[in-house]
């Protein structure tokens, strides 16, 4: 199942002028989805709204939620579900 996960921190907690605060958030993120059964489809950043966003694939919510854990205090996360647009309304079309 794909989900489109958004994370937001603020301009306040923002981690880039902290290298420690750096390494062991978002440095540590990719590393350990890596590790775990999550499939990353991909990942893209709005930096001025300080916001990450991420398609990944995955059967088990909580291997979402431990490849995650490296940002979990450093904002809010948002997953959701979601499908192939164009497949769906090709299935309605159909009916």
């Amino acid at each position: 199942m794909l989900f489109h996960i958004t994370h937001t921190h603020t301009e306040h907690t923002c981690p880039i002028d902290n290298p420690e605060g750096m390494q062991s958030s978002f440095g540590a993120l990719f590393p350990s989805i890596a590790a775990s059964s999550v499939t990353l489809v991909g990942a893209w950043v709005d930096q001025l709204a300080h916001q990450m966003f991420f398609v990944i694939e995955s059967d088990d919510i909580t291997a979402i939620q431990d490849a995650f854990r490296p940002i979990t205090d450093a904002g809010t996360i948002r997953i959701q579900p979601v499908g192939d647009a164009a497949a769906r309304v090709a299935q309605i079309m159909e009916s």
